[in-house]
């Protein structure tokens, strides 16, 4: 990351917790940064879990800032769609954890969260990762080929949900890597598609009449 440009602000919390929850503490700390040094805009960058917090802070920011200054949203191998294991979490263990709930493929919060399309003004990058690479072929519709992405995944997150298809057809851009869950902070590729996602953001703001979108 270019320090000289970007100044990175981390959103530590506390992981059991109700996803809803975390978003919006997310969005009120955004909030509260923003009040006190006023950058032109933000761009949130987020990993694993810490996708679907960023998607409930985008969407608590959407509704309850007046002019939105959250101007990037990138998601980097995120169980977009879900755990398989929060289900079983939530049907069977003895305690459950609040944020398998909402982990869970078919929670409420899951279903709302892409309910509606984002605002021109914000754009949306998914980054996904598989230790194996997929078959080309299905990459271009997750929908049509569910079944044969269900055997790929990067240690951690399956690719069927680091692809939903609601969250793929809310992004301007998708990008894949062969590269495990952690290593996708570490793979240069990646790196380098994030580096140049911000650089590129940035550039088409700056430019007076054009909309500030990466996919552009």
């Amino acid at each position: 990351m270019d320090r000289e440009r970007y100044q990175p602000w981390v959103f530590y919390y506390p992981s059991a917790l109700r996803l809803g929850l975390l978003g919006d503490y997310l969005n009120l700390a955004i909030a509260r940064l923003h009040a006190r040094h006023r950058p032109e805009r933000v761009f949130i960058v987020a990993h694993s879990m810490g996708g679907l917090v960023a998607w409930s802070a985008v969407r608590a920011h959407q509704a309850k800032t007046p002019e939105p200054y959250v101007a990037l949203l990138v998601t980097m191998a995120s169980p977009l769609g879900g755990m398989g294991g929060a289900s079983a979490g939530v049907d069977h263990a003895p305690v459950v954890m609040p944020c398998w709930i909402d982990l869970d493929p078919r929670s409420d919060f899951l279903a709302q969260l892409y309910n509606r399309p984002l605002p021109d003004s914000l754009g949306y990058a998914l980054l996904h990762a598989s230790e194996e690479p997929p078959p080309e072929d299905a990459l271009t519709s997750p929908r049509d080929y569910a079944e044969v992405l269900d055997g790929f995944g990067d240690g951690t997150v399956k690719l069927t949900s680091q692809l939903h298809v609601p969250a793929v057809a809310r992004a301007d851009t998708r990008y894949g890597f062969v590269t495990t869950h952690m290593g996708v902070l570490r793979d240069a590729s990646s790196l380098a598609t994030l580096n140049g996602l911000l650089d590129k953001h940035t550039a088409a703001a700056a430019r007076p009449g054009e909309p500030a979108r990466p996919g552009d």
